[in-house]
């Protein structure tokens, strides 16, 4: 993203006529949070971790899309796009 925005910033001030913008997704970057108990000093049941990119930085995941699960991890998105399209490793 910040790529793109410098090629935009140089050709608005005029020092290029076109750009191109390349760049990755760092998703190791995104953190992991625990979640809270419903009562303070509650005990601990099952841990719940959210991948915070999910959550919103660690807030509770929306139950609608929790219930349609539509948090759909980067592992299982990449064996869905393998499945659809047929591609082997």
């Amino acid at each position: 993203m910040t790529c793109a925005i410098h090629v935009a910033h140089a050709i608005r001030a005029g020092e290029m006529g076109v750009g191109l913008a390349g760049g990755v997704e760092s998703m190791s970057r995104s953190g992991w949070a625990f979640m809270k108990g419903e009562a303070p000093f509650m005990p601990r049941g099952p841990i719940l971790i959210l991948d915070t990119m999910w959550s919103g930085a660690g807030g509770p995941p929306n139950p609608n899309l929790l219930a349609r699960d539509a948090y759909v991890d980067m592992m299982r998105t990449a064996q869905n796009v393998a499945d659809r399209y047929g591609l082997t490793r």
